[in-house]
């Protein structure tokens, strides 16, 4: 990638779980919640071990500035669970190269992974993105698990529709809970749906904080060495 100014980093429900992995550091959180024993343990080609590890392995990246989380389920959504949504994630269809790839990382080292009834699905067939949003998946209890790298300041816009009692409150389709992360720089919390993006209240905190970040001091620096 060219050089480049670090960027600020805007996401929107999943995008923000997305947004997170960029900015966090892994460690084995995510690989101990699929599998028991190392990646060199199990039976895989360079080939495809090279892919399970870049998918379960990451470093915060260094060219982003700042974070914005919009009504992100890092610890799910429940909705995720709902008949209704879950009959359509077996509606999901794969390239045949990437289920090719599942089942030979997941199915042929089912006895390699952690015991837990996502885990057996998971080896049966590959989830889709409404399955992994589930509170019992184990990406979303890894997911749950991560730390936004420390010198990445990070902010909360959160919808808050449903529910008088803030902590108990949700959006339509996620929880207050689920959305809300220790250690932001700041928090709005907007009295809408999980649309929360189409609230003039989100545009004007989101213009604030870009302006924010413009000022030289307010920048993130990663650490070097």
């Amino acid at each position: 990638m060219p050089p480049h100014k670090p960027v600020v980093l805007i996401g929107h429900s999943l995008g923000g779980l997305l947004a997170k992995m960029m900015v966090s550091d892994s460690r084995d959180l995510i690989w101990n919640q699929f599998f028991r024993v190392p990646p060199d343990r199990l039976n895989l080609v360079p080939a495809d071990r090279d892919w399970v590890e870049h998918v379960m392995f990451f470093k915060p990246r260094h060219d982003i500035s700042r974070v914005i989380f919009m009504a992100s389920p890092f610890k799910g959504s429940k909705t995720a669970d709902l008949i209704l949504f879950r009959f359509s994630s077996r509606l999901v269809r794969f390239p045949a190269e990437l289920q090719g790839r599942h089942y030979r990382v997941f199915t042929l080292n089912r006895s390699y992974m952690a015991n837990s009834k996502e885990n057996r699905l998971i080896a049966k067939r590959q989830p889709s993105s409404i399955d992994l949003l589930s509170p019992e998946s184990p990406e979303t209890i890894a997911l749950g698990q991560l730390k936004v790298a420390p010198w990445i300041p990070f902010h909360l816009i959160i919808g808050v529709r449903h529910g008088s009692n803030l902590t108990r409150s949700s959006d339509g389709i996620v929880a207050y809970s689920s959305s809300y992360l220790d250690g932001a720089e700041s928090e709005l919390d907007v009295k809408t749906g999980h649309t929360v993006t189409h609230s003039p209240k989100t545009e004007e905190e989101v213009l604030r904080i870009l302006k924010l970040n413009l000022q030289p001091k307010n920048h993130a620096k990663a650490p070097t060495g």
